[in-house]
């Protein structure tokens, strides 16, 4: 605490101060209205940044965004391309691989204007993909779908497609199917009808297989397994375990890969590779157009989103995702390996598809 005089000093300097600061404020000259609005011009002035200085500024600092955008953008980025694309070695082929494809005419001749495809197989096999290739590409006699010129975005395209459920209410169209009556992911020669597929007619539905290689088909359920039920672990898929499906146990990946694929053999049906609607997609959905009686519209989206429900990778990003030989067997013991291709259904139909797989010991 301050002693009394010393707290007498302290006011007395306190109050001379604030006596001289108003002393000063009334000896300095008041300015008029006319004076304060040209000393705020003139302020103004002195601080602006003249325009074509400005102007060069914006340049600068926006010509880098401008050299991305129209410089370096990937050819096939964006819905409108479908480029072809070198084959990585492990998937070299001629021409796409179609099974089942001489069954195309006899399939035609006994349906009517209401046929459809129908994708189907394994979970994260590419279905979703093939079905939307179709429905933007494939231009099919009594289709449902009101094909325009284009979309104006990503939303607009994305909320066209969600409406092809709605369309199995609708007795004056075929619409273009997402999946068989009996599912997607069901063994051919499932009994079973799907609740809003119970009016298409069975007869007038071709099922077209999207099978992946067995490799890479492995990893992709490792990271989304869906309705499949086995033991992942940080190594997955090695080292092989059981996987429950379609409440069914079996050995490993490999044999549910082998058998689920074998059913389809010999059936009427078509057996497509998903890695040739990568790199080949014109060329591939055009022969499945064909085959069930459409005409391939010109070219306008062969990029659409993979997944779904929108969160898959684009085309441009599954081309080098797949194309990464090295990353197919990574972590894969030679014993691993030896048991996911044990399955003598895998190696049969891997093997008419062009997939490579390991030699038997």
């Amino acid at each position: 605490m301050l002693g009394s005089a010393e707290y007498q000093r302290t006011m007395r300097a306190t109050s001379s101060g604030v006596h001289e600061q108003s002393a000063r404020r009334r000896r300095r000259p008041q300015m008029t209205p006319e004076e304060a609005e040209a000393n705020y011009v003139q302020v103004k002035k002195d601080h602006m940044i003249p325009f074509h200085k400005m102007a060069l500024l914006t340049v600068v600092a926006t010509a880098p965004a401008f050299i991305m955008v129209f410089m370096f953008q990937p050819t096939d980025t964006g819905w409108h391309h479908a480029e072809r694309r070198p084959y990585p070695p492990i998937y070299e082929v001629a021409a796409p691989v179609l099974m089942g494809q001489e069954q195309c005419a006899r399939f035609r001749q006994s349906t009517t204007d209401f046929r459809r495809a129908a994708p189907a197989g394994l979970p994260n096999s590419g279905a979703v993909y093939l079905w939307k290739l179709l429905r933007l590409n494939c231009q099919m006699p009594r289709e449902c779908f009101q094909r325009e010129r284009g979309f104006d975005d990503d939303d607009d395209r994305i909320t066209r497609l969600s409406h092809a459920e709605h369309e199995l209410d609708r007795d004056d169209c075929a619409p273009f199917l997402t999946q068989p009556p009996g599912g997607r992911h069901a063994f051919h020669g499932s009994t079973r009808v799907l609740g809003k597929h119970q009016r298409v007619n069975r007869s007038e539905v071709l099922p077209v297989v999207v099978a992946k290689d067995p490799f890479t088909w492995f990893r992709s359920v490792c990271r989304r397994p869906a309705a499949l039920r086995f033991k992942r672990g940080a190594t997955c898929p090695a080292p092989p375990a059981r996987v429950q499906f379609e409440d069914r146990p079996w050995d490993s990946l490999g044999h549910l890969w082998g058998a689920w694929h074998a059913s389809y053999l010999g059936t009427r049906s078509l057996v497509v590779r998903y890695e040739d609607l990568l790199w080949r997609p014109v060329e591939t959905v055009g022969a499945i157009c064909s085959c069930v009686g459409g005409v391939t519209a010109p070219p306008r989206d062969f990029d659409p989103i993979l997944d779904a429900y929108g969160r898959g990778l684009s085309r441009v990003a599954n081309l080098r995702r797949y194309g990464n030989e090295s990353l197919r067997v990574k972590g894969l013991g030679p014993g691993d390996a030896e048991r996911l291709f044990s399955s003598p259904d895998l190696r049969r139909v891997a093997a008419r598809l062009g997939y490579d797989v390991p030699a038997q010991a």
